[in-house]
């Protein structure tokens, strides 16, 4: 149940955004069952400052987690003297049960903040109502010595927290003091080692709890390592400072599973930031030159780790109203990051602007449309890029898509793709079972059809690969695709031994991924996709589809490397997912960026089961 109740009262143009957000639980499961568990009775704060309650229905996961009831708050609104805005985030979870090992009758995160009007990027930061009621491990009772104080009151003088020395000894005394533990484990070493002295700091990771007491198993500080179970991290709380906002996290239980069970669990999550308002003005004053992308035409080919994307695109998601309903899931689905998150979304409203605006948004000649990240003279942005047939390119400014007062450019590449055949030689194949027009079970790999060398005269149907990875059995074309640049080799049973089931990915965004090369592994990120239209328009099986569904990321194999699998990273802790096959890269200047066809359009034209070699020893 969601309740909204009238906004609280405030100036028609309030100068404050409000940010906060809360959910009870997320979770993902391995063993004993697999399970993915998004944000439950999660709510997210309007900017304008509003207030939400979600109440959260008992859940059952069989006997791994259960809660019987909760609730999540968000609220943000002017300060009652008037000095200030404050924001609040609430998550309550009640008779909690973790494999009948870590239980408690009552879990509560809360943060407030105060930012002081005229010189609020800095607020105050209370934590008050934060607590564990009979919190209890394996059934020893545990006593929790909170520090909810940690921060201390606001820095003088606007100062940020990361600038305060008192803040800034109270964190470093609770690394040393878990640094005294003895017999500390070993991986505790990479967890909570101190940033080097004269680094400009971002990020501080530290706890609202400063020792436990009762607990089973090695204790230290803020954590638990029981044997036969896990991890148990309490009250850890996280500073971010990004774009002139301080962003408070606090996840009350987090759980590393790797026995009994095996995934990880966050229970009782709470965020608060914001800041001044003066975002809509600065977006709607930005005007793009798209000539002066430069040469490399904006290519991206920086690892998202090493990018500034706090400019890229609003702060906050679209609301719904601006997505197609059948885009919505799809873009939701894929969120290695809250902010690539977010881009996803975005990605999803140009698409539908796009698509409502007809065919007056896209230039003649276009051969496929992207979206995805591109540099300008003002830094990373997310917008739109239609790829022309060479002969009908022209770096004409485009009109931008303004939504919501924030500018989306809009450019134009040729399409002048490279392909990478060639030799290779690892084991970079992706592996399938599939049904014949008779419907009996066949064997074979899915690859790029450029990267295919035909048979014989006296075996006109028999193909080999112009690749070495080591070298892929010969094998005859079943299937192959012009539009998608794949075909699908049939091989004989002989050549099946070591390969084990990998279910592929569908989940389109922008993610970390790995190519399996000739040349070792690639880990790159999606900076391009083409969007969310497949899951509305799936291709026709059997049936040449109208368009490839291509992503590009930011590295590009080599030669050979033409029809090698790509892995989707973002769910690596399920296992192998195969998600692209490569197929080459693109090239502006010194910057090149390698693309590839998305495996589940071949599957919904060819019904596809995906394998990967579990010996690449063997062919």
């Amino acid at each position: 149940m969601t309740i909204q109740p009238t906004p609280l009262t405030k100036p028609e143009a309030s100068p404050h955004r409000y940010r906060a957000a809360a959910d009870v639980l997320s979770a993902h499961f391995e063993q004993p069952i697999m399970a993915d568990i998004k944000g439950q009775a999660s709510v997210v704060l309007p900017e304008d400052g509003k207030y939400t309650f979600h109440s959260a229905s008992a859940l059952q996961l069989f006997g791994v987690l259960s809660y019987s009831t909760g609730y999540t708050q968000v609220a943000g609104h002017p300060s009652s003297d008037g000095a200030g805005f404050t924001t609040l985030a609430t998550s309550v979870v009640e008779n909690l049960n973790v494999l009948d090992v870590v239980t408690a009758d009552r879990v509560v995160g809360q943060i407030s903040t105060v930012h002081p009007a005229g010189d609020g990027e800095v607020p105050s930061v209370s934590f008050v109502g934060t607590r564990f009621d009979n919190l209890q491990i394996n059934g020893n009772e545990i006593e929790v010595e909170r520090d909810l104080d940690i921060l201390g009151p606001r820095p003088a003088s606007g100062r940020s927290y990361f600038e305060d020395a008192g803040v800034l000894e109270r964190i470093a005394h609770q690394y040393a003091a878990i640094g005294k533990v003895r017999d500390l484990p070993d991986w505790t070493r990479e967890v909570f080692w101190p940033d080097e002295p004269g680094r400009k700091i971002e990020r501080l990771k530290f706890s609202l709890v400063r020792n436990v007491l009762g607990a089973p198993g090695i204790s230290f500080g803020h954590v638990i390592d029981l044997p036969n179970f896990g991890r148990i991290f309490l009250g850890e709380l996280t500073v971010e400072r990004k774009d002139n906002e301080h962003i408070f996290n606090v996840s009350m239980i987090r759980l590393e599973l790797y026995s009994v069970a095996k995934g990880i669990a966050r229970i009782v999550n709470v965020r608060c930031s914001g800041g001044a308002n003066s975002e809509t003005k600065r977006e709607s004053e930005r005007r793009y030159n798209v000539e002066e992308l430069g040469p490399d035409l904006g290519l991206v080919t920086e690892r998202f780790a090493e990018l500034d994307l706090s400019t890229a695109m609003p702060r906050q998601e679209p609301p719904d109203k601006l997505i197609e309903a059948a885009f919505l899931a799809g873009a939701q689905d894929s969120g290695p990051t809250p902010e690539l998150r977010r881009a996803n979304v975005w990605s999803a409203a140009l698409e539908t602007h796009l698509l409502r605006a007809g065919d007056a948004r896209a230039p003649s000649a276009t051969v496929l449309t992207t979206y995805g990240f591109f540099r300008t003279p003002l830094g990373m942005r997310l917008g739109v890029i239609h790829y022309l047939q060479p002969s009908a390119f022209s770096p004409a400014k485009l009109q931008p898509i303004e939504i919501m007062g924030w500018t989306f450019p809009v450019i134009t590449r040729p399409w002048l793709p490279t392909q990478n055949g060639g030799p290779s030689r690892l084991d970079g194949n992706c592996w399938v079972k599939f049904a014949d027009e008779k419907g009996e079970q066949k064997l074979g790999i899915l690859t790029a059809r450029h990267a295919l060398k035909q048979g014989s005269a006296k075996r006109p149907s028999s193909v080999s690969f112009d690749v070495l990875r080591p070298k892929p059995p010969k094998g005859r074309v079943h299937r192959q695709s012009d539009k998608m640049d794949v075909a699908l080799v049939a091989i004989d049973e002989d050549e099946w031994d070591g390969k084990v089931a990998a279910p592929h990915s569908r989940v389109v965004g922008f993610k970390p991924i790995r190519l399996i090369t000739g040349h070792g592994t690639v880990d790159a990120d999606i900076v391009e996709h083409q969007g969310f239209t497949f899951a509305t328009i799936p291709s026709e099986p059997g049936k040449e589809p109208l368009n490839a569904l291509y992503m590009f990321f930011n590295r590009s194999g080599e030669p050979g490397d033409s029809g090698c699998l790509v892995l989707d990273l973002e769910f690596a802790q399920a296992g192998p997912r195969p998600y692209l096959i490569y197929l080459g890269k693109y090239r502006a200047q010194s910057r090149e960026v390698g693309y590839g066809l998305l495996i589940e359009q071949a599957n919904k034209v060819w019904g596809l089961e995906c394998y990967i070699n579990a010996n690449p020893e063997r062919k």
